[in-house]
């Protein structure tokens, strides 16, 4: 908009822009506006279902406190234990099992 304003400031009043460009400007300026806010609303959303995933996550390893499962650990095999707490680590939960964290996407199984 301040580049329109500039433009109009410092036209030639003898021969001043035609009335179409004016209106094909003002057209284009419309347009990217809405194309900031189209931008700016999907980057909210990503942002919203960020944290919805965490959220979700989140809820997921709550409902595993008390039961027994199975996880795969960093070295390949296996263990099983009650979980016994669940804590948040960045995007992603981890279940305490024998004193051990393990990130809930290494549980195999799940008994109740």
């Amino acid at each position: 908009m301040q580049l329109l304003v500039t433009q109009m400031k410092y036209q030639d009043p003898l021969s001043p822009q035609s009335n179409t460009q004016f209106i094909a400007q003002l057209a284009q300026f419309s347009s990217l506006e809405q194309m900031t806010n189209v931008a700016q609303g999907e980057q909210n959303l990503i942002a919203d279902l960020q944290a919805l995933q965490t959220s979700q996550s989140l809820t997921g390893a709550l409902q595993l406190l008390g039961a027994t499962v199975t996880v795969m650990t960093s070295n390949g095999s296996q263990t099983s234990g009650t979980v016994t707490a669940v804590q948040t680590s960045g995007s992603a939960p981890t279940v305490m099992i024998n004193g051990t964290a393990y990130p809930i996407s290494s549980i195999q199984s799940v008994t109740r």
